[in-house]
């Protein structure tokens, strides 16, 4: 496991990005609370118990525990941001990549009828269905099929990118940019949203009923 000290201890494992209200687990190993909470999630609906995504050791979801010493270093721990050059806090470095004018990003557009049609444009209706490759024009892939189309065709390509399958959830930042868009997706897409989560439910109310339902089955 990386020291405190170590750069790559600010790093979630998961998502590749600066750790996001980080907590820990029997292991030791931490994560994004969101990108953890995946896990349970899909342990939940496979009825198995959760292992840990890097060891695959498995853990007790009531014992996950925030990561407040990693917090403070984060806070306290300076990086450079490799687009501009300009030197951040770790804890700064998510919401200065959103607005760094340096860093490669292909945004997603909003919604556009195909062809001229009598019915009202749906507003603010998102798409959780088909996504848009962010570094080609090839549109229409299922979340599976975005994974080989980039394996396949931008495997090498390092610019940053918005996830379009990120963006279109209701947790989602659509100008988030991911600062290795192929291992992003290769880690955090390897299952469908659709099958484990309720988009009606706030993020944070997911993660406690995922605990609750697994203090329940430990009983």
């Amino acid at each position: 496991m990386a020291s405190s000290s170590d750069p790559d201890a600010f790093i979630c494992t998961i998502c590749l990005e600066v750790l996001h209200k980080p907590v820990t687990i029997q292991c030791k190993h931490t994560f994004c609370v969101a990108c953890l909470k995946s896990c349970i999630v899909k342990s939940k609906e496979s009825k198995e118990p959760p292992y840990c995504p890097l060891c695959r050791e498995p853990f007790d979801p009531s014992r996950i525990a925030r990561n407040e010493h990693l917090e403070s270093k984060m806070r306290n721990t300076k990086t450079i941001c490799k687009a501009c050059g300009y030197q951040v806090k770790y804890s700064k470095l998510r919401a200065h990549n959103e607005v760094c004018r340096k860093t490669e990003v292909v945004t997603i557009k909003p919604f556009e009828p195909v062809a001229q049609t009598s019915q009202p444009v749906p507003v603010d209706v998102p798409n959780r269905s088909t996504f848009k490759c962010p570094f080609c024009s090839e549109c229409n892939f299922d979340c599976k099929g975005l994974v080989e189309h980039c394996n396949k065709k931008h495997k090498s390509t390092s610019a940053a990118a918005v996830c379009p399958v990120c963006a279109s959830m209701p947790w989602g930042n659509p100008n988030q940019k991911s600062s290795n868009f192929i291992d992003h997706l290769n880690l955090r897409h390897k299952f469908e949203y659709d099958t484990y989560v309720d988009y009606s439910v706030d993020d944070d109310v997911m993660l406690q009923a995922a605990l609750k339902a697994s203090m329940r089955d430990a009983s």
